[in-house]
């Protein structure tokens, strides 16, 4: 049922980023979004009755741009009205990161296609981190972006690798004989902020099961920490071999919410 307010178009950042620091685990690529690097493709919507009572954002550096709307339970009224409000402002598809039964919003003008349960995690013991061996991890260089791509082409389907990420300089791989074996980077990344999603872990499927991954997955989280407090990922709740690989490195679960594409009818 929607409550009564108003849906707004909001550009101020530090409005934005008292709202998401009342619960950063949940929002991580929304704070990491406010950074310079990201906010000229970001668009940002609130939902006001006596005060800002649900924000979300609306990402459009990806193909197709990205819609993130996550709350706890005691904010789902208000982001259910915030999203019935914003479905004329919308791009005719869009992916959605939505917290679970938000997308029964729309249900009535949209086709809604699921793409799986998925966890968002947070790092609570960087000792777990700083315990890993990581003297074999390298950082990718610009002059790495054809072989890095190839790499998640062929170990990564349906990756979400955008390139100019490699100039955050939050990038590991393990490279042996020429072979790229294992890498992990980033999806967001902001100093000024302080926090940090990660994002484009992967191995090459015959080196698998070797702990590569792990430990090119805390490279980038020792890296991190020089300059973030937060760090978070997402993983497919199904994915069991990730989400041990990243409770073994400090990860903790934070909520559960689901990844949709919507294509208005």
């Amino acid at each position: 049922m929607a409550t009564r307010g108003a849906l707004t178009e909001i550009d101020d950042p530090s409005a934005i980023e008292a709202f998401m620091r009342r619960d950063p685990g949940l929002h991580v690529y929304e704070l990491g979004d406010l950074d310079p690097f990201f906010r000229p493709r970001t668009r940002w919507f609130g939902w006001h009755a006596e005060e800002l009572e649900a924000f979300c954002l609306l990402y459009t550096g990806s193909t197709p741009p990205t819609l993130v709307a996550l709350c706890r339970t005691d904010q789902t009224s208000a982001m259910t009205s915030l999203l019935e409000a914003l479905h004329p402002h919308l791009p005719s598809r869009v992916y959605g990161h939505l917290s679970p039964g938000l997308a029964a919003c729309f249900d009535s003008n949209w086709t809604v296609q699921g793409r799986g349960l998925h966890l968002k995690m947070l790092l609570t013991d960087p000792a777990a981190v700083h315990a890993v061996n990581t003297t074999s991890v390298l950082a990718p260089t610009a002059a790495d972006v054809e072989a890095l791509t190839a790499f998640y082409d062929a170990s990564y389907p349906g990756h979400w690798f955008d390139a100019r990420m490699l100039e955050s300089g939050q990038y590991r791989r393990v490279r042996e004989g020429g072979r790229w074996l294992a890498a992990a980077g980033v999806h967001v990344y902001s100093a000024a902020y302080r926090v940090a999603a990660l994002g484009n872990i992967a191995t090459a499927p015959a080196h698998r099961r070797q702990g590569r991954g792990r430990v090119v997955t805390a490279a980038v989280c020792q890296s991190l920490l020089e300059s973030v407090d937060v760090i978070g990922l997402n993983v497919l709740a199904d994915n069991t071999a990730a989400r041990r690989c990243y409770e073994g490195l400090g990860f903790t679960d934070v909520c559960e919410y689901d990844e949709v594409l919507l294509e208005r009818r």
